[in-house]
């Protein structure tokens, strides 16, 4: 990433609180007009570093610069990014006009130009005829259209979002969450979004930034975290694998040869290094493997074991089977339930060889 993009740099940050090291010098650039989501479990870290970027809470050592301009000590009013919190924070005695415009009236805007902004807003969140509601009267996600709006409607081109949607229910969120990256596109704003929700990270973001005991472990776009994870934690925290652990036993033209277990599993050399003799760990996710009625003989194909399926789970876009084959178990997601329904019993697992990740050097 080019100087030019970056809106927000992060070097070598870290952060203590007392003993406990919340930020451990961290590095990150936010590219212009981007949606980046920090993603990780609660206390890694990933709150502590939004709450730094806005001004409540000063690094112990490192910079963190927006818009090539160095921000350490500014405060929280003068550096326009706007944070949007999970409580929503409206006041409960304003109407939804009165809360979206509350910033312009600080500034002293005048009134035909607050009702203007105003109007736009409204339209953009779909709260249009709500401007005479109180924050009691609507639902959550409209409560959280109104923050938004609020937060927006003074014009930076920065908003930071602290798990915006964890008090909305589950159809609900997803509803917010297609309306947060329309908005974001729309108006061409960078968006840095905290979350624990995979789900979220991978749908709304460009760029990924994985967390873990206040370090980042990761930073990608959401196909590259979730196919091609640097270490077994981003592979386990973002989505479901298989993961098996095996040994390089044979290295051909094309493809490697690990012995895992009782089976043995080719997979494509295509962008790795490893050498004959190599630990190391294959990360398979469920929807990479074909789960098939049993059927006798595969020919010459590769990765192709018999199995028996334990138990299974309707998840309606899909079934999750969880299976044996020899020594190992195995979790394999069908995504055609509707045209096959239900297998049971004695099954053949089929794993392509360019759909397996491997990580050299690391077993559980």
């Amino acid at each position: 990433m080019s100087a030019q993009n970056s809106i927000i740099k992060i070097e070598s940050v870290t952060k203590q609180f007392g003993a406990f090291k919340a930020i451990n010098n961290v590095s990150l650039d936010i590219e212009r007009g981007s949606f980046t989501t920090l993603l990780g479990p609660s206390g890694c870290g990933k709150t502590t570093l939004m709450r730094l970027i806005a001004g409540f809470h000063e690094p112990d050592s490192g910079s963190i610069y927006i818009e090539g301009n160095k921000v350490n000590g500014t405060p929280v009013y003068k550096r326009n990014t706007p944070l949007v919190f999970q409580e929503y924070a409206l006041f409960p005695h304003m109407t939804v006009f009165e809360n979206i415009a509350y910033g312009l009236k600080l500034k002293r805007i005048p009134s035909n130009e607050i009702k203007e902004k105003v109007g736009t807003m409204l339209d953009m969140f779909g709260l249009q005829g709500m401007e005479h509601r109180y924050p009691k009267q609507m639902s959550g996600g409209q409560q959280q259209r109104v923050a938004f709006a609020r937060a927006l409607i003074i014009g930076q081109n920065i908003l930071l979002m602290d798990e915006p949607l964890s008090n909305l229910d589950a159809k609900m969120r997803v509803e917010v969450r297609n309306d947060i990256r329309e908005m974001q596109q729309r108006a061409g704003i960078t968006a840095i979004f905290v979350t624990h929700d995979q789900d979220e990270a991978l749908s709304l973001s460009d760029r990924i930034a994985v967390f873990n005991k206040g370090t980042i472990y990761q930073v990608g776009t959401p196909w590259e975290v979730y196919f091609k994870p640097n270490n077994k934690f981003v592979a386990d925290f973002v989505g479901v694998a298989n993961f098996v652990d095996g040994e390089v036993v044979g290295v051909e033209s094309q493809d490697y040869m690990v012995k895992c277990a009782d089976i043995a599993i080719k997979v494509d050399k295509t962008g790795y290094s490893a050498k004959l003799g190599d630990k190391v760990t294959l990360v398979i996710r469920p929807e990479c493997i074909s789960v098939l009625p049993r059927e006798g003989s595969y020919g010459s194909s590769d990765n192709v074991w018999s199995g028996y399926i334990t138990r299974s789970s309707f998840l309606g876009r899909m079934i999750r089977y969880w299976a044996e084959a020899g020594s190992m178990q195995w979790i394999i997601d069908d995504s055609s339930p509707s045209v096959r329904g239900y297998l049971e019993g004695q099954i053949d697992l089929v794993v392509d060889k360019k759909k397996i990740h491997m990580l050299i050097g690391e077993q559980s």
